[in-house]
């Protein structure tokens, strides 16, 4: 792809043909790809084989793909310490927003996403995209976590390549001669890059014209050719790859770089945990936005390089749908931070994103790019009984995508399809993207797909997802690259559920062993309608206080788990000072020696480990103060021991369908079977469930003495 010279017996060559190779491998065929070779390696080819340019097709999706790690960091050293460009596929874990992989996410490395045209597409795949310019539906998108411009470019996303001489050839609409095969991804975008690149420094090297890393990657950017249209920035960046059109820049020798930085405000799920929290160098605000707000974003620049005195840059917005105003230039003294208000305005819900550009005009190309993203989600309101709708058409490998709000303490969120599935109707799916850019169904070519293949999340047409994170959550559909329609039509309908039962806690003061108590529940939809019933839980043996812990300090609790037991569950929650970080460990100790069994530990006090089967004996709840801002904070503690020696709760009801508010009352029994040890209580829970066993809601139930 990136070198080959007269393939198909001269027919055909790759982006830079004869190029030398210097081949490096991290990864192996059974263990997979190591962090020290992905390091070691790139060191060696740089520093020690003297290349001249360098692509690299691997990469994953971390929950937080800001680029600062240790990794990234290096690359972005590599490149500026040896003057070797690096380009790395940005990753096959789109279309959702912000899965742009790493390492391609280090700041000075060229991420390359994957381009097919329609002839290409009809000559690989046997199949029509009936657009000219297309994107891989799978070609990871962006922006990074902190903002940052990723993917950078995209380039030629399939091709025929080379293969080992003992493997079956590997081609779809035609026939590939032995040693051939095709194959299509980031993966083959990025060598199609870094060939270009490799053309750009041939070229510059015989015309004697200076080509550091920095002027490349200027040239590159500012010359790709922008997919206006279908594509947003956040999904391809400055857009197709230009090698021409870059030489032409690079060869006039008036590119004088300069280095500038940027800081503003993000506000994502994640942007706390941010090299410096709350911040990054480009607008990523996917939290906190509906349509028709109107705020600003307060830019910090700095030019830390070139002449002394002030330099003037034009500021223009590429791709900008009206969400995103400026002043139109900028004076950046060097060394000197100056603010830059942009107000931003979305006037319809989903995602907009732009390109600000600084430009210097008196010398070739532009000087210093940021990505902007905002992401105006669709709100679950009453006035819409917590549902929202969306419809649209989609052609072979098109794809839409929708944002939901997803509130606190939501029970589930529920997301139905209709289209796709008959002959002539096309082939299309949904998939789930969690607000942290990592996606929920897997994006595989074959998965979900309405009537054809299967689905490895569930239904195909309908899936929920139980105790969905807040924030915002994204849902793409797609049609397959090989639907059988034209244009498929397709509704989505995406809606939160959820109940409560109320009394919550029903406190029954004592019960005797095998006579039922009977009680009757109010049982309310309080968000989307759904089909569902009211059932009970099997009784537990419970402890339940409301201790108080200082910051730092580490407070435990010792359960007796009795034979025959089914779980053991430990639970904290509920701080008095909210922002307390309390973590949570159950531990092992019926051997003698306490061992970790399970343990919850994030940046809240909300946490809860589950054990099935556990062993009978001594277990150990321990809770740690990690951090309590206050000082001191009280919480909830609450652990249960599942056994059905203890008893039961029975409901009497059926499932019947919900409108959003809708109650309805269920008679039920507590029947106590035992007493729990002393100290303890019986606990269990009337529980509200779909027609698919869905979980949206739960009341407790607590026994407080047992008599024989």
């Amino acid at each position: 792809i990136a070198a080959g010279n007269a393939l198909f017996g001269g027919q055909m060559s790759g982006m830079a043909p004869g190029a030398q190779i210097v081949s490096v491998r991290a990864c192996l065929f059974v263990a997979g790809c190591t962090n020290a070779a992905l390091i070691e390696g790139m060191i060696f080819a740089v520093k020690s084989k003297g290349v001249d340019v360098v692509n690299m097709s691997i990469g994953g999706l971390p929950s937080l793909n800001d680029g600062n790690n240790a990794r990234a960091i290096l690359y972005s050293r590599l490149i500026d310490d040896y003057g070797v460009q690096i380009f790395i596929s940005a990753g096959n874990s789109g279309p959702g927003m912000n899965t742009i992989g790493d390492p391609s996410v280090a700041t000075k490395v060229m991420s390359v996403g994957a381009y097919i045209t329609d002839d290409t597409y009809l000559a690989d795949y046997g199949a029509q995209l009936y657009e000219d310019h297309n994107l891989h539906y799978f070609s990871s998108r962006g922006p990074r976590e902190d903002g940052g411009f990723k993917p950078n470019v995209v380039a030629s996303g399939a091709a025929i390549s080379t293969i080992p001489m003992w493997q079956a050839q590997g081609c779809l609409a035609q026939v590939c001669p032995v040693g051939y095969a095709l194959f299509n991804g980031t993966s083959m975008a990025s060598p199609q890059a870094a060939g270009g690149a490799a053309l750009l420094i041939s070229a510059a090297q015989q015309a004697k014209v200076q080509h550091l890393p920095a002027q490349i990657r200027q040239a590159m950017n500012s010359t790709a050719d922008y997919l206006t249209g279908r594509y947003q920035v956040y999904e391809q960046g400055n857009g197709l790859l230009d090698i021409p059109a870059a030489w032409a820049m690079l060869s006039a020798g008036k590119m004088p770089t300069v280095n500038i930085e940027s800081s503003v405000p993000v506000n994502t799920v994640l942007s706390s945990f941010l090299a410096v929290p709350g911040y990054g160098v480009g607008i990523n605000d996917r939290e906190g936005v509906e349509a028709g707000d109107n705020y600003t974003r307060t830019y910090t620049f700095k030019r830390t390089s070139g002449p002394g005195g002030v330099k003037v840059y034009n500021l223009s917005w590429v791709d900008n749908d009206g969400t995103f105003s400026s002043p139109a230039s900028i004076a950046l003294p060097k060394n000197t931070p100056v603010n830059l208000v942009v107000n931003i305005n979305p006037t319809t819900s989903g995602v907009h994103s732009a390109i600000l550009n600084l430009d210097d005009p008196s010398v070739a190309g532009i000087e210093y790019q940021t990505m902007n993203v905002v992401v105006a989600a669709d709100q679950f309101t009453s006035g819409n009984n917590y549902t929202v709708t969306k419809s649209g058409n989609l052609g072979p490998g098109q794809f839409k995508t929708y944002f939901f709000q997803v509130p606190p303490g939501t029970p589930a969120l529920k997301v139905d399809m209709t289209g796709g599935g008959g002959a002539g109707a096309g082939a299309i799916r949904f998939l789930r993207w969690h607000p942290y850019g990592v996606g929920i169904d897997s994006n595989a070519v074959s998965n979900c797909y309405n009537g054809t293949g299967t689905c490895a999340t569930g239904s195909a047409t309908s899936r929920t997802t139980t105790n969905p994170l807040a924030g915002v959550w994204e849902v793409t559909v797609d049609a397959r690259r090989n639907s059988d329609a034209v244009s498929a039509p397709f509704t989505l309908t995406v809606s939160i559920l959820g109940a409560t039962v109320s009394p919550n806690p029903d406190v029954i003061p004592s019960a005797t062993v095998g006579v039922p108590v009977a009680r009757n529940y109010t049982l309310t939809n309080i968000y989307g309608p759904f089909t569902g019933r009211g059932v009970g839980t099997a009784l537990g043996s419970a402890y339940m206080d409301t201790p108080t812990i200082a910051h730092g300090a580490v407070q435990t609790f010792d359960v007796t788990v009795p034979a025959g037991s089914t779980s053991l569950r430990a639970t904290i929650g509920s701080p008095s000072d909210l922002a307390a970080d309390l973590d949570l460990f159950l531990y092992n100790c019926t051997s003698g020696t306490c061992v970790l069994a399970g343990q919850s530990a994030d940046g809240d006090s909300e946490e809860s480990v589950t054990v099935a089967n556990p062993a009978p004996g001594l277990w150990r709840a321990e809770v740690d103060g990690y951090s309590v801002p206050a000082a001191t904070t009280t919480y909830k503690y609450i652990d249960v021991i599942g056994n059905a020696a203890y008893g039961s709760i029975t409901v009497t009801d059926a499932n019947a369908a919900r409108a959003a508010g809708a109650s309805w009352n269920a008679p039920a029994t507590v029947t106590a079977l035992a007493a729990p040890d002393a100290g303890r209580v019986l606990f269990g829970n009337v529980q509200v469930r779909t027609d698919t066993n869905i979980l949206v809601g739960q009341g407790d139930v607590i026994v407080q003495s047992v008599t024989p």
